[in-house]
């Protein structure tokens, strides 16, 4: 817990995720049966989009994104973060997702060594107006390290629950614009902020 106040300090000094209402790429998560489930070819930031070795520090290669891939069932929307390199365990990894929306931004943020899930609500002066430890249930919000194209501990999921977090009408399409980030604690307790992606609008239904 002292953590992650720590970290939601932090983020709230630096903001790593700038988000600005933009003209976007329009993404499609792809609809699936259960999200928790394996799948494929779901590209919403693909590799030519986010450049290997592109990571701002050079002592965390597992912080190197290479795309990132989405889909959503009746009740949940899920976001996998894909990595250039397995992740070590050896480093305090934390790896994000930012919803931005007119009046707030979202960081579903999850640390995989701790398997410390944590939502922050910041409203649209960057004021930090909520902060949430994340059950992190596999019926409900949850996040993972799963595998990627064979290779063990190179791709982080997250999953949110569309009813609980999400506004609108059950059935109707919807789009938030969209980023994923990554960094860690250095030896020193120092936050460190490594790759961001660029922004997409994903659309999915609610």
């Amino acid at each position: 817990m002292k953590r992650f106040r720590l970290f939601v300090m932090i983020l709230y000094i630096l903001i790593p995720f700038v988000s600005y209402s933009q003209d976007n790429t329009p993404v499609y998560a792809r609809n699936v049966s259960d999200v928790t489930q394996p799948y494929s070819d779901a590209w919403i930031i693909n590799l030519t989009e986010e450049p290997a070795g592109d990571e701002a520090v050079d002592n965390a290669p597992e912080c190197d994104i290479a795309g990132a891939m989405s889909c959503y069932d009746d009740d949940r929307l899920r976001v996998d973060i894909i990595l250039n390199h397995p992740i070590s365990w050896e480093l305090d990894t934390w790896y994000g997702v930012e919803f931005w929306y007119s009046d707030m931004t979202e960081y579903y943020i999850y640390f995989p060594t701790t398997e410390e899930f944590i939502l922050l609500v910041m409203d649209e002066y960057d004021n930090i107006v909520d902060d949430y430890q994340l059950t992190n249930d596999l019926s409900g919000d949850f996040a993972t390290v799963t595998s990627y194209d064979g290779v063990e501990d190179k791709s982080v999921v997250i999953i949110i629950d569309k009813d609980k977090h999400m506004t609108g009408t059950k059935g109707e399409l919807y789009y938030l614009e969209t980023s994923v980030a990554s960094g860690f604690f250095d030896m020193e307790g120092e936050f460190q902020i490594a790759d961001e992606t660029i922004y997409v609008d994903l659309y999915f239904v609610k």
